[in-house]
């Protein structure tokens, strides 16, 4: 499963040309769109830069730009014309910013590309491809049950999308991962109570052992005395050594 859903505007269908019937065409943007469809990206920055400086408000010119930006391997320069667009264009802010977030993820600022996305749905919640994409990045980092939030919220809000079979299949296998994981969450804690009652009982038993023991001692050492006194163990049976005894004579 790809992890990048790139919104595109709906691109012009321009037929196409030979380069002389190129250099003839009256704006800047036919050419660019001419050349973006021959796929010849290098050829096309220049022509896009200059349809762009031409119709800034036509949000078209900046969504493709920065795929071509991302033929040519400049992700950031894609991402500035993005940022670009969204200066000019605030009314589609939702959109910028989702395919701003696209460009984080390729460059591998997740955290970036979540901020944005965010920010994007958070402008028009009922934008989908952003909650899909947020679901991608939540399974990346292991919050099944995030990712399963965030898919469901794609299908509510694109119930009629191509992608609803492979998404809620991807739901069915998160859903199955949460319980196992949960079943596991659970037997570990049987068995961390079965092993604390297991070590309660062994600690009572070596105290009940070590009570018995001291009893034992004490009533040793009780019958010893009695045993001493039954005798005439006592100090008054001995007899008297005078104090002044020498045994030099």
């Amino acid at each position: 499963m790809s992890i990048l859903i790139l919104v595109l505007a709906m691109l012009f269908p321009v037929p196409a040309m030979a380069d002389e019937e190129l250099a003839a065409l009256p704006s800047a943007r036919h050419r660019a769109e001419q050349l973006f469809l021959q796929d010849r990206p290098s050829d096309a920055v220049p022509e896009f830069q200059q349809a762009i400086r031409e119709e800034p408000n036509r949000v078209n010119l900046y969504f493709q730009l920065a795929v071509v930006y991302e033929q040519l391997d400049r992700s950031s320069d894609a991402e500035s014309v993005l940022r670009q667009g969204l200066d000019r264009n605030p009314e589609h802010a939702h959109v910028f910013l989702h395919n701003m977030a696209i460009q984080r993820i390729r460059r591998g600022d997740r955290p970036g590309a979540e901020e944005l996305l965010l920010n994007s749905v958070e402008r028009n919640p009922d934008f989908a491809s952003p909650w899909r994409n947020l679901g991608n990045l939540s399974v990346e980092a292991g919050d099944f049950v995030l990712a399963v939030e965030r898919y469901e919220r794609y299908l509510e809000t694109a119930p009629n999308s191509p992608a609803r079979s492979s998404v809620e299949q991807m739901i069915s296998h998160l859903n199955a991962l949460i319980v196992a994981e949960q079943e596991r969450i659970e037997a570990e804690e049987r068995a961390r109570a079965e092993e604390e009652r297991r070590r309660r009982e062994l600690e009572e038993a070596a105290a009940r052992r070590r009570q018995e023991l001291q009893e034992a001692v004490r009533r040793s050492l009780e019958e010893s005395r009695r045993e001493a006194e039954r005798f005439g163990g006592g100090e008054e049976d001995f007899e008297t050594v005078e104090d002044d005894f020498d045994i030099f004579d």
